[in-house]
C-alpha cells in the first residue's frame, strides 16, 4: 500500500472485506494495523491485526508471523499478559518446523521481555541467553546487540550493576561498530545510553547520568519516538529526585505521565505514578504520595508489573512507618520483600529488609531487626553496594 494513503488504509480495508476480496482486505488490515501502531491508537491497531489475521491463509507463516508479531507489541505496550502470552504462544506454534534462526532469535527476545516486565528475572535471563544461541547462529549483528541490551537491563534491574554495565558496552559496542546505519540502531544505541543512565544513578554518578539521558533524549526525539522519551523523562525525574530538585523532577515526571497516557503505555505509566508518590513522600506530602502509589499498585495487578508494585509497597510502608503506623508498616514491608524475594529482586530487597529492620526497632523487637539488617547487609555486599549500607550499619550499632 501506497503511504500517502495511510489515513484510509482502514477505510481501503473495509471496502476490500465487504467485497469478498480477502487477500487485499489482508493487505490493508495489516497495513492499517500498523499506521495505527505507530499513531498509538492501540485499540485500533488490536482489531486491524485480528481481522488481518482472521483473513490470512493458515499456511502463510511469513505473514502470520508478522502480524503477531507487531500485535504482540502492542499488547505488550498495553499490559494485557494474558492475550500476550497468548499471542507469544502462537508465534512459537509457527515456528515449529525448520525456522530461520533470526527467528527463534527474535521470539527468545520477546519471551524474555514477557518475563523482565511480569518480574520473572531468572527466566528472562534464560531466554537471552537462548535468543543469543540464535542468533550467532544466525550471524545478525543486529539482533545480537539487541539481546546483550536486553541482558544489561535485566541485570540492572536486580542491582547487579557491574555486570550489566560490561553487557550494555557490549551492546553499544556492537551497535557503533555496524558497517550501516538505521533507525533501528539508533534506537538501540538510545536504549543503551537510557539502562546506561539507570547503572550510573544506582552509582551515585548522577551526572554522568544526566550525559547518557540528554544524548539518548536527543536520539529518541529525532526519531520521534514517544516511548524512548517517556523513559529518559522518568529517568531524569528520579534523577532530580535523587538530589534533591523536587520541582524539576515534578516538570519531568508530568511531562512523561502526560506521554504515557497519550500512547496508552500502561506499564510505564505503573513507574511514573510510583516515581510520582516517592517524590511526594519526600516532600511530606503522603495523602498524596499515597494516592499515586494505589493507583500503581491497582495497574500493576493489570499488567503483571511485580517489581513495581514491590517498589510502591515499599514507600507505603514508608509512609506508614513516619506516621506512627508501625505494625501496618511491617506488614506493607513483608508484602513487599514477599514479591522481592519471588522475584530474585535483590537490589530493592536490601531496601525493604532495611527499612523493615528499622520499624522493628522502633516495635522494640531487637532480634528480629538484627536478622533483618544482617540479610540486607549480606546483599548489600554482595552487590557492591557499598555506599547503600551505611544505613544498614546504622540500624545495626
Amino acid at each position: 500500500p501506497e503511504p500517502s494513503r495511510a489515513p484510509h488504509y482502514a477505510e481501503i480495508a473495509y471496502h476490500f472485506d465487504h467485497a469478498e476480496n480477502n487477500d487485499g482486505a489482508r493487505t490493508y488490515y495489516g497495513a492499517a494495523g500498523s499506521h495505527a501502531k505507530d499513531e498509538y491508537s492501540n485499540e485500533d491497531a488490536l482489531s486491524y491485526f485480528g481481522r488481518a489475521l482472521e483473513l490470512a491463509d493458515p499456511s502463510d507463516i511469513d505473514i502470520r508471523y508478522q502480524f503477531l508479531c507487531e500485535r504482540e507489541t502492542v499488547l505488550q505496550w498495553l499490559g494485557d499478559r494474558e492475550q500476550q502470552e497468548h499471542d507469544l504462544k502462537q508465534l512459537g506454534d509457527l515456528l515449529v518446523d525448520n525456522p530461520p534462526a533470526e527467528r527463534l532469535a527474535d521470539l527468545a527476545l520477546r519471551r524474555s521481555s514477557f518475563a523482565l516486565v511480569t518480574g520473572d528475572y531468572e527466566t528472562a535471563e534464560e531466554r537471552i541467553k537462548n535468543a543469543l544461541t540464535h542468533a550467532r547462529s544466525a550471524q545478525d549483528k543486529l539482533i545480537e546487540a539487541r539481546i546483550y541490551h536486553r541482558w544489561g537491563r535485566t541485570l540492572w534491574q536486580q542491582g547487579r550493576n557491574i555486570e550489566a554495565h560490561y553487557l550494555l558496552e557490549n551492546a553499544m559496542a556492537i551497535a557503533e561498530g555496524a558497517s550501516t546505519t538505521s533507525e533501528e540502531y539508533e534506537s538501540l544505541l538510545a536504549a543503551c545510553y537510557v539502562d546506561l543512565a539507570g547503572v550510573l544513578r544506582q552509582q551515585n554518578r548522577h551526572d554522568e547520568a544526566r550525559q547518557y539521558l540528554e544524548r539518548a533524549m536527543a536520539a529518541y526525539e529525532n526519531l520521534q519516538d514517544e516511548q524512548g522519551v517517556i523513559r529518559c523523562l522518568t529517568l531524569f525525574g528520579v534523577v532530580e529526585t535523587d538530589l534533591g530538585y523536587y520541582n524539576e523532577s515534578e516538570r519531568f515526571i508530568l511531562r512523561a505521565i502526560e506521554l504515557a497516557n497519550k500512547t496508552g503505555w500502561r506499564f510505564a505509566e505503573t513507574n511514573i505514578l510510583t516515581n510520582m508518590g516517592g517524590t511526594q513522600y519526600e516532600l511530606g506530602d503522603f495523602a498524596k504520595a499515597s494516592k499515586y502509589l494505589n493507583r500503581a499498585i491497582k495497574l500493576t495487578k493489570e499488567t503483571g508489573d511485580l517489581r513495581t508494585r514491590a517498589n510502591a509497597l515499599d514507600t507505603l510502608g514508608l509512609i506508614a512507618h513516619y506516621t506512627g503506623e508501625l505494625d501496618q508498616a511491617v506488614a506493607i514491608y513483608e508484602r513487599a520483600i514477599a514479591i522481592q524475594r519471588a522475584i530474585n529482586n535483590q537490589r530493592e530487597l536490601g531496601y525493604s529488609l532495611t527499612h523493615a529492620g528499622y520499624a522493628a526497632i522502633d516495635l522494640n523487637r531487637l532480634e528480629q531487626a538484627e536478622i533483618l539488617l544482617r540479610e540486607a547487609l549480606l546483599i548489600r555486599e554482595k552487590l557492591g553496594a557499598a555506599a547503600l549500607s551505611v544505613d544498614t550499619l546504622a540500624g545495626l550499632a
